[in-house]
C-alpha cells in the first residue's frame, strides 16, 4: 500500500514539474503552459470555510509536518506551501497549468486579514488568496492526511513554516 502511494507522489510530482517548469516563450501564466495531465490523490474541492474573527487567521493553524512545526489548512489539515517564484510581496506567479497541481489557499469576501496573514486578489482570475508575510499560500494536489508534505522541495514550493 505505502509502495502504490508513493509511486502516486512521484507521479503527482513529475507532473508538477511539467506543470511549473520553466517558461518556454508563447506560453502565458508565468511560462506554465498547457496544464499537465494530474490524477491527484486528493484535490480540494472546495475553499477552507472560515467566519471573520476565526480563531485560526488565514485559514491556517500550527501542526507537525515532517517533524517540524509548519503551516497547515485550517479545515483539512493539509500542508500550506510557499513559492520560490513568487517574488513580490501579496503577488502569485503560479497560474494556469501550475494552479492544478498547486491550488491557491483561497480566501473569502468575508474573511479578514490579521497579524502575518494577508488577502490579496489574483491578477489571472480576481479570486481573493491568502498570503504568510506576504508569501502566497498553496496546497499540494497530492497531499492527503494520511500522507501530507508530500510537495516540500519540489520545483520551487516548500512548506509554509511559522
Amino acid at each position: 500500500m505505502r509502495s502504490t502511494f508513493l509511486q502516486a507522489a512521484l507521479l503527482a510530482a513529475a507532473a508538477s514539474l511539467a506543470a511549473c517548469g520553466g517558461g518556454g516563450s508563447g506560453t502565458t501564466g508565468g511560462g506554465y503552459g498547457n496544464p499537465p495531465v494530474v490524477n491527484p490523490t486528493s484535490a480540494p474541492t472546495s475553499a477552507p470555510s472560515s467566519s471573520p474573527g476565526s480563531q485560526n487567521p488565514g485559514d491556517a493553524k500550527q501542526s507537525q509536518v515532517g517533524g517540524a512545526t509548519a503551516l497547515v489548512d485550517a479545515s483539512s489539515g493539509l500542508a500550506l506551501y510557499t513559492f520560490d517564484g513568487d517574488t513580490a510581496p501579496n503577488q502569485s506567479t503560479c497560474t494556469g497549468g501550475c494552479l492544478i497541481v498547486w491550488p491557491a489557499h483561497a480566501a473569502s469576501s468575508g474573511e479578514s486579514a490579521t497579524g502575518n496573514f494577508t488577502i490579496f486578489k489574483r491578477a489571472d482570475n480576481g479570486s481573493l488568496q491568502w498570503a504568510y508575510k506576504g508569501k502566497p499560500l498553496y496546497t499540494f494536489a497530492s497531499d492527503t492526511p494520511s500522507a501530507n508534505g508530500n510537495g516540500d522541495g519540489v520545483q520551487g514550493f516548500h512548506i509554509a513554516r511559522p
